[in-house]
């Protein structure tokens, strides 16, 4: 990593100059500057990767200096020196793209160098991930069936004709047929992009799960030559599908020959069909290679909302036994009247939303992660079978109670640096009578603004996260059961033991002699 030090204080320069082993750090100073003009003149001319800068100088300021070498270069590392009453140009800073601070009068030379590294390393993997990105553009743009994709696309979604697709598509001496490859994990179908392009014509993903494939076969005199043919591709498919992942499900649909442009038109129609039929056949003679389709698709759903409304009930009062009644109910309705995919599947998202909904209103920790794993239509999708989806939304229910109980590495991700040092400080003065007031002392902001910036960067408050913190070591000292809860409610800072049952309730779900008899 290059590195520029611009300070007006030749004592600084020299310090960081002399004190620190660039070398042994995998580090490079190629350049210092007194000012910001002579620093982005030098910028120009050299490759940066990191800017180190004072905040007040002559001629030119570092936020200034900050705001035109970003302009130059969008990539550049910045890390800010500051004195103790800078706080507001620091602020000033971070929203300009600078990734951390640094305190001149207590800055330690193995504190910077440790910073420099990682802000070297975010840069390293920032462009790593650019550039891969940009090789596979260029290799997708060039290739012939990305070409074609784009046309077949265009055709399929808002019926624009290419004059020369269905030339392309359909010839004297071929037979084009459909396969819509689908598995509950996406990796295993991220290969068929172009890893296997030789076996088809082209692949097109309709979805996180699913792709498309067009596949070409030399004409035989029979017909049935056709369909042995094509059931050797599907299993040589699914042999490199179950390569990539063992322990995912698969499942291939196979359509039938595509005379013509119509047909293709409404080729996924048909597959979704094939879909309905597998979803709901039974399960003892379910097949990864799927040519039946059904013909008749249900659109309503008699009894959905009064058995939600019955799961709902029993989520929110932590009965258990009563959510495995209620979505054994809910299954035999789904099998008995087979409503249409994409409704079935909107009804479970609906559900698992409305659960969040409830949990948001209570606190529950750990319920941004939740969402993330469970809030999702790709994840819905996946269950590829009746059985596999109720055995799915049973376990989120399950995993949902989870989040009443406080685990710190839930919480929302932060890099920012005074973010960052909040939740450092809050993890290790947890124990002790702290507040805002002493957490924005310690970070050096004003505490309207760190609580500002807190509740926006992380989704809630300064408090909210310290009580959280304060109940997950509650709950690792009630899981041992050889304190008093007196005791515990003291030694992780609560005033008192009303107040702390009172907050672990709500928290938690149940009251702290409650969760210390469930865990013995």
């Amino acid at each position: 990593m290059n590195i520029i030090i611009v300070d007006d204080e030749p004592i600084i320069r020299i310090g960081l100059r002399t004190l620190i082993d660039w070398d042994l750090h995998g580090l490079t100073l190629i350049g210092e500057a007194s000012d910001g003009e002579e620093a982005l003149e030098f910028i120009r001319c050299h490759q940066v990767d990191i800017l180190v800068t004072d905040i007040r100088m002559p001629r030119m300021d570092g936020l200034e200096l900050i705001r035109r070498a970003k302009a130059l270069q969008a990539d550049l590392g910045v890390l800010v020196l500051s004195c103790l009453d800078d706080f507001s140009y620091v602020k000033e800073a971070m929203k300009l793209g600078a990734r951390d601070y640094i305190l001149k009068p207590t800055m330690e030379p193995e504190e910077l160098v440790k910073v420099l590294n990682h802000i070297g390393d975010q840069l390293m993997n920032e462009r790593k991930q650019l550039e891969h990105l940009r090789q596979l553009n260029i290799q997708l743009k060039q290739s012939k069936s990305y070409q074609l994709e784009s046309k077949i696309r265009r055709f399929m979604e808002l019926a624009l004709v290419d004059e020369h697709l269905e030339q392309e598509l359909f010839t004297d001496d071929k037979w084009l047929y459909s396969m819509l490859l689908c598995s509950n994990d996406g990796k295993a179908l991220a290969p068929f992009n172009n890893h296997y392009e030789s076996t088809y014509l082209v692949s097109i993903e309709t979805n996180y799960n699913e792709r498309l494939v067009l596949i070409e076969q030399q004409k035989h005199s029979d017909v049935n030559d056709l369909i042995e043919l094509s059931t050797i591709r599907a299993e040589q498919y699914l042999s490199w599908m179950s390569s990539i992942d063992e322990s995912s499900s698969h499942a291939i649909y196979m359509g039938p020959l595509i005379e013509g442009m119509d047909q293709l038109r409404l080729r996924l129609d048909f597959h979704r069909s094939q879909m309905h039929y597998r979803f709901y056949a039974n399960s003892d003679s379910t097949s990864q290679i799927v040519r039946e389709a059904s013909l008749l698709i249900p659109t309503d759903f008699p009894m959905a909302l009064e058995i939600r409304n019955d799961i709902l009930k029993s989520v929110m009062g932590n009965n258990r036994e009563g959510v495995k009644h209620h979505t054994k109910r809910l299954a035999i309705a789904i099998h008995n009247h087979q409503p249409d995919l994409v409704r079935l599947h909107a009804f479970i998202f609906e559900t698992i939303g409305l659960m969040i909904g409830y949990a948001r209103d209570k606190n529950y920790a750990g319920i941004e992660l939740y969402e993330q794993q469970y809030l999702t239509m790709e994840r819905i999708k996946s269950n590829l079978h009746i059985d596999c989806l109720m055995e799915w939304v049973e376990e989120a229910i399950f995993e949902y109670w989870n989040c009443s109980t406080m685990d710190t590495t839930h919480l929302s991700v932060s890099n920012h640096p005074f973010i960052r040092k909040a939740k450092e400080y809050m993890k290790l003065n947890y124990q002790k009578s702290i507040g805002t007031t002493d957490i924005a002392d310690h970070v050096r902001l004003s505490r309207s603004y760190l609580s500002d910036l807190y509740s926006r960067e992380v989704g809630e408050s300064l408090i909210e996260t310290l009580t959280r913190i304060r109940i997950e070591e509650a709950c690792k000292r009630l899981k041992l059961a050889d304190q008093k809860i007196y005791e515990i409610a003291e030694e992780v800072g609560f005033a008192d033991s009303k107040t702390f049952a009172r907050t672990f309730r709500r928290i938690v779900g149940c009251s702290p002699k409650e969760y210390e008899g469930s865990n013995k």
